[in-house]
C-alpha cells in the first residue's frame, strides 16, 4: 500500500494533499476547502474507486463519516467518467488500468454469503509491477 501510495501522489507530503484535494474538487465541482483536513489517502481511495465504477453506496464504510458526508450532498456529480478526468489529470495515471470487481455473493463451504469484493488498481503507474490498491 505505501508503494502505491508513493507511485500515485509521490513522496512530498505537501504536494500530494494539495494533488489530492484539488482532484477531489474537480470530480465533484465543489471548492477544494471542502476537502481540507480529510486524509489525503483517502481522497485517492474515493477518487480511484469511483474511477473504477464503485458507487457512494460501495464505498459508504470504507471512507470517514465527513467524507461520505460531503459527497452525499451532490451524489448527482458522482460519475465515473468525472473520476477518471479528474484521476488522469492530476495524479497521471492510465486509467484504462482501473479494475472494479462487483459486489455479490461469495460461498464458503455450503452457505452463502454477501461479500465486498475489492476494488483494485492492477498496476502500479510507470511499472510493470502489478499491486492491488486497497488490501
Amino acid at each position: 500500500q505505501d508503494a502505491f501510495d508513493v507511485a500515485v501522489a509521490g513522496d512530498d507530503h505537501t504536494q500530494a494533499t494539495e494533488t489530492a484535494v484539488t482532484a477531489m474538487a474537480e470530480f465533484t465541482q465543489l471548492s477544494p476547502s471542502r476537502f481540507e483536513g480529510i486524509n489525503p489517502n483517502e481522497l485517492r481511495h474515493s477518487l480511484f474507486s469511483f474511477a473504477a465504477g464503485a458507487t457512494l453506496e460501495d464505498i459508504r464504510f470504507q471512507i470517514t463519516p465527513r467524507l461520505f458526508s460531503i459527497l452525499q450532498e451532490e451524489p448527482t456529480r458522482l460519475h465515473q467518467e468525472a473520476a477518471v478526468a479528474a484521476a488522469k489529470k492530476e495524479f497521471n495515471v492510465d486509467t484504462s488500468d482501473l479494475e472494479g470487481e462487483e459486489f455479490g455473493p461469495a460461498f464458503l463451504g455450503s452457505s452463502s454469503m454477501h461479500s465486498p469484493r475489492k476494488l483494485r488498481f492492477s498496476q502500479v503507474p510507470g511499472s510493470t509491477v502489478r499491486s492491488p490498491l486497497f488490501k
